[in-house]
């Protein structure tokens, strides 16, 4: 009977700790970049998966455990969400990766447009760029459209 128990409450451990890193990963975020409809779906699924269990004939209370533990942490997900929302700082990061390493690099390189006949050509102006990895850096620029 130990083993047992044993065995049904080692889910419940491995989901809780699963939960640390995103709780790790939102304390330092200051916001929780996980979908509202997710973590409602969630919390219903523990819900209705401990009511479920109150129609068998017997309560089985191991494994309400597992599924107290996900509605539990998921929970606190909300409330972190609804603090960092009070906060000012939920969803401050939301799609910003990608986008502010672009502003990162193209914000810290002003290029200017030096025009001869036909060529058209981006040069960086050293004096500008802020990242030491950019300082010689160049692109080509496309030929603005014709007028036809």
């Amino acid at each position: 009977m130990a083993l047992a128990t044993f065995l049904g409450v080692l889910p419940a451990v491995f989901i809780a700790a699963g939960f640390f890193p995103e709780f790790y990963v939102c304390v330092k975020d200051q916001s929780v970049e996980m979908s509202n409809l997710f973590l409602m779906l969630d919390i219903l699924g523990g819900v209705f998966s401990t009511i479920s269990l109150a129609f068998d004939h017997t309560f089985d209370y191991v494994a309400s455990i597992t599924y107290l533990v996900v509605v539990l942490l998921d929970i606190v997900l909300v409330l972190m969400k609804l603090f960092f929302y009070v906060k000012g700082t939920q969803g401050a990061h939301r799609g910003d990766y990608h986008s502010t390493r672009a502003n990162s690099v193209v914000g810290s390189v002003r290029t200017r447009k030096i025009s001869h006949s036909d060529d058209h050509i981006g040069l960086v102006d050293p004096e500008i760029v802020a990242d030491s990895s950019l300082q010689y850096a160049s692109c080509a620029m496309s030929s603005p459209p014709q007028a036809h």
